[in-house]
């Protein structure tokens, strides 16, 4: 009998030993699927030259606007102290000049094209907020 639970008892700790050792080793979740993604820069600008046709010193001005609205989404996005209202504000407020930026840069053409591509993304992600569904175009 004290030959089984001692086996058993070996048997819990190796369990419990494996999975200890599992979770030391396993690798964060991926953010739900809930949670703000900021968008890559890089990805954005290519995304926005091949869609506008964007000419190199158009992407050169637009790269340090999509650079510093991201770093700007993050400081939001890791500042605890706001409420989850202030930071959707503040997130908002990034993107609104953020666009305003982008748009100064655009020619007419380009400008139009960009507003029809927004819109298009308002109307396949109806859910999302404006602001946000301006921030990327990948249709």
């Amino acid at each position: 009998m004290s030959r089984y639970l001692v086996l058993a008892g070996c048997a819990c700790l190796a369990v419990a030993g494996a999975a200890l050792a599992q979770t030391a080793t396993t690798p964060p979740a991926p953010p739900s699927a809930g949670s703000q993604h900021v968008p890559d820069p890089e990805r954005q600008l290519e995304r926005l030259s091949r869609k506008l046709d964007l000419a190199p010193g158009q992407q050169a001005q637009l790269r340090p606007i999509l650079e510093r609205r991201r770093q700007d989404l993050e400081a939001v996005r890791a500042d605890t102290s706001l409420s989850p209202a202030e930071r959707r504000a503040k997130a908002a407020q990034i993107l609104r000049d953020s666009e305003r930026q982008i748009e100064s840069v655009l020619t007419d053409s380009q400008r139009q094209q960009w507003q029809a591509l927004r819109q298009s993304m308002r109307q396949h992600h109806p859910g999302r907020a404006p602001a946000a569904a301006a921030s990327t175009v990948d249709h």
